[in-house]
């Protein structure tokens, strides 16, 4: 279907508005037949993301969660899913679980479904792996641009193709000489439109 190849192709997409132009459909719909997460996983936007992208960012982001964030998640996957709920449960004020809710997105730990946030646990895998499946799926890119968009540390690189251009270097999992050859992105391209 449209949205298994989109996720697939992108791994995430920034609004509902940008998912119904891209693929004809918002975020209850694809849902329902996917794992698709909903946070702010990605420069603090609302993004919808794939489960393979989930795993990347959690993997290249990993830290221990800290007491504060341990206690809320401890709230949250005993069921209690609001901002408001949880202040009261743990004593803390609105603004600081406020915060506590961003860095556990940004740590990919929770999602929202029907209003209620719901703790999710992607796979983590290899730095290696994580950063070879970024390559693929976006390159060649530069890792200045992986690192300021996504909010991750480059680390895990065995093998990349290199391609010099305009003073940067930039990487793909592709083995190709790209001296003679262009790429064209369109101005929509999630990616390119953000950075």
């Amino acid at each position: 279907s449209n949205e298994e190849e989109y996720f697939e192709h992108y791994g995430f997409a920034f609004d509902e508005m940008n998912l119904r132009s891209r693929i004809g459909s918002d975020f209850k719909e694809i849902s329902k037949s996917r794992r698709i997460f909903k946070g702010r996983y990605i420069k603090v936007k609302m993004t919808y993301l794939s489960e393979w992208l989930a795993d990347v960012l959690y993997s290249l982001r990993y830290e221990d969660l800290s007491e504060m964030e341990q206690k809320v998640m401890d709230l949250i996957e005993r069921g209690y899913g609001t901002e408001k709920i949880i202040a009261e449960k743990s004593g803390y004020d609105r603004k600081i679980i406020r915060q506590i809710i961003r860095s556990l997105e940004f740590k990919i730990r929770l999602t929202h479904e029907n209003s209620l946030m719901v703790p999710i646990k992607p796979k983590k895998i290899s730095d290696t792996q994580a950063m070879e499946t970024l390559l693929k799926k976006y390159g060649p890119i530069s890792f200045e641009e992986l690192r300021r968009f996504f909010w991750i540390r480059i680390t895990g690189i065995k093998s990349a193709a290199k391609v010099y251009y305009n003073g940067s270097v930039y990487y793909s999992s592709r083995k190709e000489d790209y001296k003679d050859t262009g790429i064209i992105i369109s101005i929509n391209d999630p990616v390119s439109m953000y950075l």
